[in-house]
């Protein structure tokens, strides 16, 4: 959107800037995996991927939910241990080993199923700066996404996770299969993603970064 903004004749010579959406990360932080899992009643010893979003759909719609499902599809048989966990539908597709947690209103709840999973996937094909991304990293998790807009922002390649074209889920699978089968990469993109959420994506960031631009409004007024 800022880069929209200041190729427009109207806000071209505009004073732009960007606020990042904020999370609690006191809330959304890592936790121990093995005790989330046994309270959400996942499976202990599973490679979990974890999507979702609210009102997702695993069969079409602009979250991309088609593209998850062929993904994980592309990858049965090649990753031991796979399971798909979802939360905001009820729905679990057939032939693959999933848990469909529904849609979770408790952010308590929704915080242990980011500690719970290996990694967090995002198939959005329109959207700003998902909020269930942010949540993802302040938890540790590292992200497997299409690079659309503000995911843009929150994703650095092989830092915290990675990034395909949008509706190449070959490429989607490609990317998901590496981070779960090198664990030593993906310990670390999950200390990276855990740091760019307290450093760029924290609510109190987010705060002060409004504070800050209030007073200088304000300032210049008088």
């Amino acid at each position: 959107m800022a880069k929209n903004a200041r190729q427009s004749s109207l806000f071209a010579d505009a004073d732009i800037r960007i606020i990042h959406t904020g999370v609690d990360v006191s809330l959304y932080r890592p936790f121990d995996r093995h005790l989330a899992r046994d309270i959400l009643g996942l499976p202990r010893d599973a490679r979990i991927v974890l999507a979702g979003a609210d009102g997702l759909s695993l069969t079409g719609g602009p979250k991309g939910g088609a593209y998850l499902i062929d993904a994980i599809t592309r990858l049965q048989g090649r990753i031991p241990g796979l399971h798909l966990t979802v939360f905001g539908t009820s729905y679990k597709p057939e032939g693959i080993p999933c848990t469909a947690l529904g849609r979770i209103v408790d952010e308590r709840l929704l915080a242990l199923a980011y500690a719970a999973a290996d990694l967090f996937v995002s198939t959005t094909l329109e959207d700003n700066l998902p909020n269930t991304v942010l949540e993802a990293l302040a938890c540790g998790l590292p992200v497997v996404a299409f690079g659309i807009e503000g995911v843009l922002d929150a994703i650095r390649e092989g830092h915290n996770g990675f990034l395909s074209r949008p509706r190449d889920t070959e490429a989607l699978a490609s990317n998901i299969l590496r981070c779960l089968l090198d664990d030593e990469l993906r310990r670390t993109m999950a200390g990276n993603a855990r740091q760019e959420a307290l450093t760029r994506f924290s609510a109190d960031l987010q705060g002060a970064q409004y504070v800050k631009l209030l007073e200088e409004l304000c300032a210049r007024r008088r």
